[in-house]
This record gives C-alpha cells, sequence and structure tokens, in this order.
C-alpha cells in the first residue's frame, strides 16, 4: 500500500505516517523477526537508484538476510549493523547508532544509522541520514591542509609569516637557510632586524592592489650580517581573531645577479672586441639584411656605418661572381662557411677577402648571421708576385748558357737546367736517379766530397772538377758555388762553364766585344733590379726600348703602341709629371744613382706606383758621355698599400695598447721601459709616462722574487711566449697578484723588445681563497652531518642510482633492519623482503619522478636472523630525492621512526577508550530513562490530582527533570561525551519543557535567531535550566499579570567566541516590563533557582528598554570539571 509516500504492509496512525513523511532521512519500520513493514518515499528512492548494488531491502524483506551481501564482501560497517538490528529487535538494547558505509557506483556512501526499538516483540524503527558530505568536507580540509603545510615547507621561496608587532610567528625551512637561522631562533624575532621595507599594512594593501604581489628586487640581512639580494612578494591576510597577518615570500637571486654582471662583463668585453679588432665583423640575416658592422668592415669597404646597416649585401657582395654564389649556397646547406669570396669597394674595385660565416639563433628565436672578414689584397699581390718571380726565375735558369745545378748533402740532385743535361747527355729521368758523385770523376770526387762536408758554409767557391758523360767521355768544368740553407736543411748551388768549348767562346769574343759590353752592363742592371721590367731611353733622340715584363706590367702589348720616351710622360700621374725630371737633374749632378717613385696610368686606366732605378749606359764612350739611360720599374703598388695597410694596423694597435682592459708594458731588450698603457699604470698606481727609462724588474718585481723575475725576462727573449701567475709591487710597495705574460718582437730573426702583459687577478684569487674556505666548511659540515646522523634517534640511509645502492647508513639503520653489512649492496639484495611489501617500487616511483614521499605509522617487517623469522615495526618514514649541482636525481634520502611501540599503547589505549564510551553512553542513556520514569510518575500524578496549584507545582518540577535530561539525550546522541550544542538544545525544549512555549509557540515566539554554540555538560545543564526557569517565570507573569494574549517574544543566541548572549525581546513591550516589578510570593523560589543557576554558570541578568524592553543573559564559557549541579 501506498498512503501519502508512506509504503507499508501494516496499518500505521496518522502521526507515525506525518513523522515519517515529513523527516528528510531514509526511514524503514521492522517487525520483531527484521522484516521491513513500512518505509518512506527517501528509502524506495535510494533502494531503486542502486539495484545493483547495496540498497534497501523491499517491503516484505527481512533486513538480516539483505546485509549478507555486503558481509560477504567484507564490509565491517554491515556486520556491525546487522549486530545491532539483532541486539535491538532481541530486547537486548533499547536503541542502537552506529555509522555505515555501503559501496554505490564505485564510490563509499557514510551514513549515521539509529535503530530505536519499538517495545517488547514490537519490532523497530531504523533511520538512515547521509552524512556524506559532511565525511568528504572534513576529508577535504584535512587534506588542503596537509597540501598547504607541504607546499609551506617544501617551497623554493623563503616564507615569514608575521603579526601585526612585526613579530615573526611562522618560517618555513627555505626562509631559515636564507637567513642563516634557526627557526627557533626566527620565531618571535623582529622582521625589521632582516627586511626593512618602511611600508604600512594600508600602503603595502595599495600596491598589491595597483601592481599585485610583488615588489620586485630588494635586499635582506641574514643573522651573520650578509646581506643576501632577493626577489620579494608580499600578501595580506586576517586570521580567525580578525588580526592583519603579513606573509612576506623572498627568493635567493644571488647567482642571478653575478650571472647579470657577468654577462653585463662579457657583453662590455665583446663591444670592446668588436669595435677594435682588425677583422671586420658583419651581423646580419640570412636574407642579406646588414644589421651592424664594425669599424674594420667600413675600413675595408669603404662606407660608413649609417651607410651600411639596415641595407641589403648586394650593396658590397655581387652574387653573379660564382665564388660568393657557391658560399652562400655551402653556408645555407651546412650553417656555416670559411673560405675567400670576394667584396666590392664603395669606389667599385673588388675586394678578395678571406671570409669565416656562421648562422645562428639568436635571443629573440630569429635566425642572424656573423660574418668575419680579412682583406687579403695585399697577400693575393704577394702570392702573384711570388708566381711571377718563380716564372722568370726558372726561365732564367733554363737560359743559362752554363750548366745550373742544386743537390743537397746527401747528393740528391734537386734542380738542374737543360744545359747540364746535354753536356753530360743524361735524360731528365736518368739525373733525378743519379747521386751527384757518380757524375764526377773519380779522381775529383775528393773536392766534391770536400764540399759536402761543409766547406762551402758562409763561403763562395770557384774550382774545376771534370764530369762523366753517359758516353763515357769527360767534360772540363770550372764550377762556381755556394751553400743555402731552407727547412733546417743545407743544399749546394752552383753552376758550370763547359772549358771544352772554351777556345770557340774566345774567338767569339773578340767578334762581339762591343755588343757583350753593352749586354753586360744590360744584363747588371737585369740582376740588380730582380726581374722587374727593364728599360733604355736615348735622352737625345726620345727613343725607348721597353722588355716584355715592363709592357706586361702596365697590361700593353708591344704591337698596340709605338712607345717612346714622350708617350712614356703622358703617363705620369698629373701630381708626379715632374718627379723623373727633377730626379734626372739631381742625378746628373749628384752622379750616384736614379732612384724616383711616381704613379703611372696603366691600360685599364688604374695608376701603379713604380720605383725607377737607372745609370746612364757606358759603352765606347764612357759613362759621362752616354746619352742613354737604362734601368729598371718595379711596380709597387703593393707595397704602398702595404704601407698604408702597416699605418692602419700601426693605429690600430696603438688603440689596443692604450685602450685594452690588460695592463700592457713595452720593454726593450736591456729591460728598460719602453711605454705603459693606462691599465698598467692604473694596477700598479703610476701616471702616465712615470715608468718611462726605468727598469721594469727594478720597479715592480718584489726582491724576494728577483730571481723569478730574471728568469722570465731571460725566457722571453728566448723568442717563447709564456704565462704565469706571480705576485708584484705597486708604487706604495702593496703586493698585487697578477696574471703575467710576455710576447716577444721580433726583427730579422733577433728578439728587440718584449710585451708585457698584466691582469690583476685580485678579485679571482680572493674568490678562489673563498671557494676553499668554503669546500673547508662543506668538508667540516659534512663530518659533522655525518656525526649528527650517528646519533640520530632516527635510522638513516643514502641510496644512490637507480638499484639504490646503500653508501651510507647509521647504527640505528643497522639496528632497525638487524643487518650489519649493507654498504655498497642494492636495498633488493640487502633487503629482499622489501620487495613484497612494494617498497622497491615506491623507491622507483620517488627516484624517477622526482617527489618526496612521506609515510605514518607504515607497517613493515624484517626478517631476523638465518631462521626467517620476521618482526613487524611501524615506521614514520620518508624518502627524498637528493640532487646534484645540475639539479638531476641521483639518489635517495631515507629517514625512518620507529614507532611500533606508539601504536601499540595507542592501539590499546584506544580500545580502552572506546570501552570507556561505549560504558559512558549507557550511563547517559540509564540517567535519560530514569529522568523519563521520574517525568512519567509526575505525569501520572498531574493527572490523578485535581488541584490546579498543586498541578501547576508539579508541571513545573516536570520541566525541571525533562530539562536535565534532554541534556543527557543530547549527549547520547552526540559524538562528544563532554560537549552538546545548545541551539539544538533550545530548539528542542521549546514547545516541551516550557509551559509558555507548550500553550503560547506560535503568539510569543514570533522568530528564532540561535548561533551555533558548543557547551560543556557541567555548563550546559545549569544554563538550560536557568532557561527554562526564565521561560516559566515570564509564563507565570503573562497569565498573572499582563492581561494580554498577544505578547510576543523575539529569542536570539549570539556566540562571541568566549561569551554567551541569549536576548528575549518583547516589541510591544507589554511582557518584560514586568520582570523585576513582580512581587508575587509564589515566584520566589522561581527568582531564588535563578540567582543560584546564574552564580553556577557566573553569568548575569539585565533588563533594558531603548528601544524595546530587552532581556539579556550573559555568561562566559568555561570548562567546568567535576559534579555539575550546584543546588
Amino acid at each position: 500500500m501506498n498512503d501519502n509516500q508512506i509504503f507499508k504492509t501494516v496499518e500505521l496512525d496518522n502521526i507515525s505516517s506525518a513523522i515519517l513523511n515529513s523527516l528528510n532521512a531514509q526511514i524503514a519500520i521492522l517487525d520483531s523477526e527484521g522484516i521491513v513493514v513500512a518505509h518512506n518515499l527517501q528509502w524506495k528512492i535510494f533502494s531503486d537508484e542502486n539495484k545493483e548494488h547495496w540498497n534497501h531491502p523491499k517491503l516484505d524483506e527481512n533486513i538480516l538476510s539483505f546485509l549478507q551481501r555486503p558481509l560477504a564482501e567484507g564490509n565491517d560497517f554491515a556486520l556491525r549493523l546487522l549486530l545491532g538490528i539483532k541486539e535491538v529487535l532481541n530486547g537486548e538494547k533499547k536503541t542502537f547508532e552506529t555509522k555505515y558505509q555501503p559501496f554505490l557506483h564505485n564510490q563509499t556512501a557514510h551514513f549515521n544509522v539509529k535503530i530505536n526499538s519499538l517495545g517488547s516483540d514490537e519490532g523497530a524503527v531504523i533511520i538512515y541520514e547521509d552524512i556524506s558530505a559532511e565525511v568528504l568536507n572534513r576529508e577535504y580540509l584535512k587534506e588542503t591542509k596537509e597540501k598547504l603545510n607541504k607546499h609551506f615547507q617544501n617551497s623554493l621561496y623563503g616564507i615569514l609569516t608575521v603579526n601585526e608587532k612585526n613579530q615573526i610567528i611562522e618560517a618555513n625551512e627555505t626562509a631559515c637557510n636564507i637567513l642563516e637561522a634557526s627557526n627557533e631562533a626566527l620565531l618571535f624575532s623582529d622582521v625589521s632586524s632582516y627586511l626593512s621595507i618602511g611600508l604600512s599594512h594600508a600602503e603595502i594593501q595599495k600596491r598589491i592592489n595597483r601592481h599585485g604581489n610583488s615588489l620586485g628586487e630588494f635586499e635582506i640581512k641574514t643573522a651573520n650580517n650578509k646581506t643576501v639580494p632577493i626577489e620579494l612578494s608580499v600578501s595580506l591576510f586576517r586570521n580567525i581573531n580578525g588580526e592583519t597577518v603579513t606573509s612576506w615570500a623572498f627568493k635567493n637571486i644571488t647567482e642571478r645577479k653575478e650571472t647579470q654582471e657577468a654577462l653585463k662583463a662579457s657583453e662590455q668585453q665583446y663591444k670592446l672586441q668588436f669595435n677594435n679588432t682588425l677583422e671586420g665583423t658583419i651581423i646580419g640575416r640570412p636574407d642579406g639584411q646588414i644589421l651592424k658592422v664594425n669599424p674594420a668592415v667600413c675600413d675595408i669597404l669603404g662606407y660608413k656605418a649609417e651607410e651600411l646597416e639596415g641595407q641589403h649585401r648586394d650593396l658590397v657582395f655581387d652574387l653573379s661572381n660564382p665564388m660568393n654564389a657557391e658560399a652562400i649556397s655551402k653556408r645555407s646547406d651546412s650553417g656555416s662557411f670559411i673560405g675567400e669570396v670576394e667584396f666590392t669597394h664603395k669606389d667599385g674595385h673588388k675586394i678578395p677577402v678571406e671570409v669565416s660565416s656562421v648562422i645562428f639563433e639568436a635571443e629573440d628565436e630569429t635566425q642572424k648571421t656573423i660574418i668575419n672578414i680579412r682583406d687579403i689584397s695585399s697577400q693575393k699581390a704577394i702570392q702573384q708576385q711570388l708566381v711571377d718571380e718563380k716564372e722568370f726565375t726558372e726561365s732564367a735558369i733554363s737560359s743559362l748558357p752554363t750548366a745550373f745545378f742544386v743537390f743537397n748533402l746527401k747528393g740528391e740532385m734537386i734542380r738542374w737546367n737543360q744545359m747540364l743535361e746535354e753536356d753530360l747527355g743524361y735524360s731528365r729521368e736518368e739525373i733525378e736517379q743519379t747521386n751527384v758523385i757518380e757524375l764526377v770523376y773519380p779522381d775529383d770526387r775528393p773536392i766534391l766530397q770536400n764540399i759536402m762536408s761543409g766547406e762551402l758554409v758562409g763561403n763562395k767557391l770557384s774550382v774545376e772538377a771534370r764530369c762523366i758523360t753517359k758516353d763515357g767521355g769527360i767534360v772540363h768544368y770550372l764550377l762556381k758555388g755556394t751553400s743555402f740553407e731552407q727547412n733546417n736543411e743545407r743544399y749546394i748551388v752552383g753552376g758550370g762553364l763547359n772549358r771544352s768549348d772554351f777556345k770557340e767562346i774566345e774567338k767569339e769574343k773578340l767578334l762581339v766585344s762591343r755588343e757583350l759590353q753593352r749586354t753586360q752592363t744590360f744584363n747588371e742592371l737585369a740582376v740588380n733590379s730582380a726581374n722587374i721590367g727593364l728599360w733604355e731611353v736615348d735622352m737625345q733622340t726620345g727613343e725607348a726600348y721597353y722588355n716584355d715584363r715592363w709592357y706586361k706590367m702596365l697590361g700593353y702589348k708591344e704591337e698596340e703602341i709605338e712607345f717612346n720616351r714622350a708617350f712614356f710622360l703622358s703617363l705620369l700621374h698629373p701630381d708626379d709629371k715632374d718627379i723623373p725630371d727633377e730626379e734626372l737633374k739631381r742625378y746628373r749632378s749628384a752622379n750616384d744613382k736614379y732612384e724616383a717613385e711616381f704613379r703611372v696610368k696603366a691600360k685599364n686606366g688604374e695608376y701603379r706606383w713604380i720605383m725607377a732605378v737607372a745609370e746612364f749606359a757606358s759603352f765606347d764612350d764612357g759613362k759621362d758621355n752616354s746619352t742613354k739611360l737604362a734601368g729598371s720599374h718595379t711596380d709597387i703598388t703593393e707595397r704602398k698599400k702595404a704601407e698604408i695597410e702597416v699605418k692602419r694596423n700601426q693605429q690600430l694597435l696603438n688603440q689596443l695598447f692604450f685602450n685594452s682592459p690588460i695592463g700592457i708594458v713595452l720593454v726593450d731588450a736591456d729591460g728598460s721601459i719602453q711605454n705603459t698603457n693606462h691599465s698598467f699604470n692604473s694596477i700598479f698606481g703610476y701616471s702616465n709616462g712615470e715608468l718611462t727609462g726605468k727598469s721594469l724588474d727594478d720597479t715592480i718585481v718584489p726582491k724576494k722574487m728577483n730571481e723569478q723575475g730574471e728568469k722570465l725576462s731571460r725566457l722571453s727573449f728566448t723568442g717563447d711566449s709564456f704565462q704565469t701567475e706571480t705576485t708584484r709591487i705597486n708604487k706604495n710597495g702593496e703586493e698585487v697578484p697578477v696574471l703575467v705574460g710576455g710576447v716577444p718582437v721580433e726583427f730579422d730573426g733577433e728578439v728587440i723588445a718584449i710585451y708585457g702583459m698584466y691582469v690583476d687577478i685580485t678579485k679571482r684569487k680572493e674568490l678562489e681563497n673563498k671557494i676553499v674556505h668554503l669546500l673547508e666548511m662543506e668538508k667540516r659540515e659534512r663530518i659533522q652531518m655525518q656525526d649528527m646522523f650517528e646519533g640520530s634517534p632516527s635510522a638513516i640511509a643514502m641510496l644512490e642510482g637507480k638499484d639504490h645502492t646503500y653508501t651510507f647508513v647509521n647504527n640505528k639503520y643497522k639496528e632497525l633492519v638487524s643487518r650489519d653489512e649493507l654498504i655498497g649492496l642494492p636495498v633488493l639484495e640487502a633487503i629482499p623482503e622489501l620487495a613484497n611489501q612494494g617498497f622497491i617500487e615506491l623507491l622507483d616511483n620517488s627516484y624517477e619522478s622526482d617527489q618526496t614521499l612521506y609515510f605514518n605509522e607504515r607497517e613493515v617487517y624484517f626478517n631476523k636472523g638465518e631462521n626467517g623469522d620476521s618482526k613487524k615495526h611501524y615506521l614514520n618514514f620518508v624518502y627524498k630525492p637528493i640532487h646534484n649541482d645540475q639539479g638531476e636525481t641521483y639518489g635517495i634520502f631515507v629517514e625512518a621512526i620507529d614507532v611500533t611501540e606508539q601504536v601499540e599503547a595507542r592501539n590499546i589505549i584506544e580500545k580502552s577508550l572506546q570501552e570507556k564510551d561505549t560504558l559512558l553512553n549507557e550511563v547517559h542513556h540509564r540517567v535519560k530513562n530514569n529522568l523519563a520514569i521520574v517525568s512519567g510518575l509526575v505525569d501520572l500524578e498531574i493527572i490523578e490530582n485535581s488541584d490546579p496549584k498543586f498541578a501547576k507545582h508539579l508541571n513545573s518540577t516536570r520541566s525541571r527533570i525533562t530539562a536535565i535530561a534532554k541534556i543527557h539525550e543530547l549527549l547520547y546522541q552526540n559524538e562528544s561525551l563532554s560537549h552538546v550544542s545548545f541551539k539544538k538544545y533550545i530548539q528542542s525544549v521549546i514547545g516541551e519543557v516550557s509551559s509558555l512555549f507548550k500553550e503560547r509557540a506560535f503568539t510569543l515566539a514570533a522568530d528564532l535567531g540561535l548561533d551555533e554554540v558548543e557547551l560543556n555538560v557541567n555548563q550546559a545543564i545549569p544554563a538550560g535550566m536557568l532557561l527554562n526557569e526564565i521561560l516559566d517565570y515570564l509564563d507565570y507573569i503573562c497569565e498573572n499579570n499582563s492581561g494580554d494574549d498577544k505578547s510576543e517574544l523575539l529569542i536570539s543566541m549570539t556566540n562571541n567566541v568566549e561569551c554567551v548572549k541569549i536576548e528575549l525581546k518583547n516589541p510591544d513591550n507589554n511582557l518584560l516590563p514586568l520582570y523585576n516589578s513582580d512581587e508575587d510570593p509564589n515566584t520566589d523560589l522561581r527568582k531564588e533557582l535563578i540567582k543560584v543557576l546564574l552564580k553556577q554558570i557566573h553569568g548575569e541578568v539585565k533588563l533594558s528598554s531603548d528601544p524595546e524592553s530587552t532581556l539579556s543573559i550573559h555568561f562566559a564559557k568555561s570548562e567546568l570539571k567535576g559534579p555539575h549541579s550546584g543546588l
């Protein structure tokens, strides 16, 4: 049947049905066998929603049988509930209450279940009250509190919590480390001793509102009076007492500051190097955009920096040049390129350069390029000149009319000309495989052996010797030669005149003597001019002769032009037109040598610098009468450019010398100071020029280090560079630690001076000393830490590596695991029983995830002895990863505290407390029941007695008994046995205890406004009786004096932490004003009880009438001990 949403198989009275409908709990009525005979809608809803899980039995189903399923699945709550239901149904208990947790849809529900007996063999009422939300809230709050505490202690930021008096009330471990103080030393100390901000709470709040919690960078002072740079943030909040609390969070940024300083120094050094290097540096992008150039680039390319920066590389780099295009392609493929390319000067001419270029990713995550270039025009010109000279030399050697040869001291032939092959009849390949000794006639070989043994060293030699031809003939040679050394090997170079043809030569000499004289003069000039353009000019006729080399030098071909003196003069640079004639006049008058330097226009329009050397050629008429001027022209354009480059390099060297951050001193071969730069003077305290001419060793080398100073000076003049650390003295005689190096200056293979370089390493030495001191401190602290670990009451171990190998264990740890040999063993090998308990997996998880794991009262067993016996322990322990300097996890720190005795003792105490709780519950239950019996007897007496006055006294007595019983009922229902909710008490007694609210509840009690108040039972009983007496007293006044049936009371209770205030307000002012004016003797006992109860709870009653009548009851909350009755 379904009646008003009540499901039943038996008839229920209207009151029972109304109760079942009005309550939000899940309620069912059981018969004496445990069969459900009725239940409300909430019971059915829960059962329908959880059909496949633990739910409620339906009508006519036995709840005892229904609980067998969760019982079979191991639910201890189901067992407790089953036993409780049986005890109530069997009459062993009137009521039973427990917690029940059925498993529903992958989650656990929480119920408070209460079973009340309906009488002997009448069954029982079972009530399920869902408290899942309360349990989850408690667990969530507990978990949140633990997380906040772990975050507070494990934060990378130091955190200080400060009260309104600026006292530190809480500090985490990081803060203690930064401030170099213990937690005990920091607590209740003044925060201004460490952190000076100077902002009030209002100013801090205003700054937070505008700019957020971060305050930026500040400095904090440690307990050791050190200053530490920090990054600071602040938060304000109020505690439960309404006081303002400030939370300062800060992070040590010493390393960041040092990095910034180092970066700044590096940037300054880079800028100095960038602007003063001899190599050109271009910073740009791979697409060709030029971002920045240094002065060297401007010097090489002829532009100003602002003309290049922001432009495209096409301005100076011609991609149509195959060599340039290939360089760009290679750099795109590999990200870098080193080689030779061609840049374009501002005036249009091409410049060969040596380049190194790389593509890199900049800080803004864009790609950039850095290109270093070096002008190699002079190098290329010299290389070409060497090639030309080599070709000329080869041509000259080949055209010699005599045999030419070069061989080493082993007799191996190195060079020879065709004349030697013709004289001896050998081919080139045959001479190459023949030792020079074999070519000499046997009787003359001692002459050659003497030459090869060193006779020619530093001398010239002319001897006659015979050589053997291929066919066995003999050739007489007049041999002339000398020796030279190259690459540490000595060679013999010379020539041989074939004496066999000497007579024929003598005949020919007579025929060509005049021509030979002219040729000899010309050849001597050619030798003196060393492979350069040769010319001859007749000063009278203007006729001129120029050799092929001269035409090539200016880019002309002999057949293209008719070259004479007039044409030559037209080629001279406008500024140099008078130089040849002026030098000719000087030469005629001085009669020494014609030498001049001037510029001549080449065929391509470019002016080339020429050095002219000449003499009047003398033939038959003699030199004085000669009209022919013969000489040579040497192209010295590259030398001129080199001179300009040398001058520019000298200027750059001077800038580097005087602006270098390194102290530099120039010392001559005698050890005297020739020059010093600003940095050198700053290091040693001298002014500019003060040291010039003084001895370097006598000036800055300490007397005790004279030997070292002389040794370094000697080492410098051997031509070797050196670098070492030493000590020197400044002008004030103070020692300065320096890094000193020496670079020799050589000229023609001889060291003529030394560049000494000095770097002040005072700060570095101080840092090194600090590092040594820190290392010593670390060693001492490590020893102290090890001693502390050994003496610790905790079991401590250090594990390293992924296999968790023991590297340290203290004695307490050995005692705990009953093993002595642990060092060097993995945990799994040393204590294998830990694997089955899941601890190896936990260690792996902590190591790999870099997370600290905490365990409280974890059950662990260790095998004891060889017989395999094990002993159980309860441990509080932690697995904490340890890191190296790079922040990488390399091990686990283990600390454990054996709390086995505490856990076992607590279990015994908890069992004892449970027994006491059961006993106290039973006591409260029996007291309540006994008071209910007394109250029932009083009710019977009232029914039997017809005297209204006597009945009224009995009603007052009954209300007092019920007030006391209600406290015990709440205690029996409450989890706490010492405190009750006074709010629930007031709500429960209104309408039950007081006759005022029993008869006039809807007319007088207009409103209830009650705060939650928990009172000690020894205070709650007299407070409840006091409220009952006052309400009965007002009821009496209302009935006998007021005469107004429409009086209303507004009842409120407020909780002010330490004080409880109950107010009864009468808006109509027609009831409470009579409270103190009543003189009825029938109320004397009640007034006396009110005084006694007020005294017992240390309270007072006040009546006020502005603006409305209010009766206030005040009393302070207290924890009263012992008997509560003060009557």
